[in-house]
């Protein structure tokens, strides 16, 4: 991953058999983000122990599985590169406490991994084709939403959000929930959203996504008019 900034002070030393290493504020910027970090690792079998905390002014969201660590399970690196379209994120924090073995720390109990940031302008697959079954209509995709993101131990939310869906501002979403728990292991989605938006285009939403299909497709041939409030709900 090149950097056009990499700026910071790093001591290492060796006590006995073992190393450690401090990075003391260490800044960093590319075209994909800005941030700085202070670590200290502490070698060990096999892997040593890590306390990392940092910051990120500016990152594109499109970007973030390319950073993802490789202790973190392929599907869930995989999930985020296909679910997350677009977008901003602003006010990243990130914490990695514990020993590396044991990471991404399943039980919190073995270490902490937590990542929260502000999100703007994203588009979110939350339901990527990639974990639909083969031929299966796809989910309608969040855009132009802003939300608070967290990833906390085994689970990855998506706070009080605002979003559209069907493009445009057709279907306004007020305020949407969506967690995927059990992140490293049998993930689940679960979705919760309020909204506002014309009939025609929430029965289009409906028909054209499994939604019809979980509904015995009762409204494949409806067809109103005029605005509605609703609500959604995944999981």
């Amino acid at each position: 991953i090149p950097f056009a900034q990499l700026a910071g002070e790093i001591q290492w030393k060796k006590e006995a058999e073992r190393w450690s290493v401090n990075v003391s504020d260490l800044r960093f910027a590319n075209a994909d983000a800005e941030g700085q970090f202070k670590a200290q690792w502490t070698s060990g079998e096999p892997l040593g122990t890590l306390d990392l905390q940092g910051t990120i002014q500016r990152a594109e969201l499109n970007r973030v599985y390319r950073y993802l660590p490789t202790g973190i399970d392929k599907s869930v690196r995989d999930y985020v590169r296909d679910a997350v379209k677009s977008g901003i994120g602003s006010a990243v924090r990130y914490k990695v406490r514990g020993d590396l073995a044991d990471f991404p720390f399943k039980d919190p109990r073995r270490g902490e991994f937590r990542v929260s940031a502000s999100l703007q302008n994203a588009g979110y697959a939350y339901a990527p084709a990639s974990i639909l079954a083969r031929n299966s209509l796809p989910w309608p995709e969040l855009n132009q939403l802003s939300a608070d993101f967290l990833i906390d131990q085994g689970s990855l939310q998506i706070l009080g959000a605002k979003a559209s869906a069907l493009g445009g501002n057709a279907l306004v979403l007020s305020k949407v929930d969506a967690v995927v728990s059990n992140l490293y292991q049998g993930a689940q989605v679960a979705v919760n959203a309020e909204g506002r938006g014309g009939l025609s285009d929430l029965l289009t939403l409906v028909n054209g996504s499994p939604l019809g299909g979980m509904m015995g497709d009762a409204l494949a041939q409806a067809s109103a008019s005029g605005p509605t409030d609703f609500r959604f709900k995944l999981g």
